[in-house]
């Protein structure tokens, strides 16, 4: 939200038309970004659940990896709904409000699904609940692929 506020306040998009920088160049730049802070927290969530099973000496089981799994799908759940938003609306406020909505709804969502409302992971792994697993990493991944060239898009027909 911030990287996308200063481009504005900077009139960024305007100056962009004049340089060798594709709007598909634009959009993507962000979403990489975004793409590295969330690498950058599952390996810190990795790493915290590491040292956490040695300081408190216990395993790290199905559970634990599979919480973490959907947990970072639903942040790329939330990353490709909201980006397309952040490029469509045109004040700071409303960018919140959208980010603000999307967080509480993905909030609740992972906040369920580790109390094991909509998935429950129990220490052994059965087929139903990997079918599972996979298919919502796959739909998050794929959900990011169709929202990437949908954001490109808005930003191509923006006023710059």
């Amino acid at each position: 939200v911030t990287l996308i506020n200063q481009d504005e306040l900077t009139h960024w998009n305007r100056l962009s038309c004049m340089m060798p920088i594709s709007s598909t160049a634009a959009v993507l730049e962000k979403y990489l970004l975004v793409y590295i802070m969330l690498f950058i927290s599952i390996a810190l969530c990795f790493i915290s659940l590491a040292v956490g099973a040695q300081i408190f000496n216990y395993e790290i089981g199905f559970k634990q990896v599979c919480s973490l799994l959907v947990s970072m799908s639903g942040v790329l759940f939330l990353i490709a709904i909201s980006m397309p938003f952040m490029f469509l609306v045109k004040t700071q406020g409303g960018r919140t409000a959208i980010l603000l909505v999307t967080c509480l709804i993905f909030g609740v969502a992972i906040g369920l699904t580790t109390a094991g409302v909509l998935f429950n992971f129990d220490s052994t792994p059965t087929t139903i609940t990997i079918i599972k697993l996979v298919a919502v990493i796959v739909g998050a991944i794929a959900l990011n692929a169709i929202s990437l060239p949908v954001t490109i898009a808005i930003y191509k027909n923006k006023d710059k």
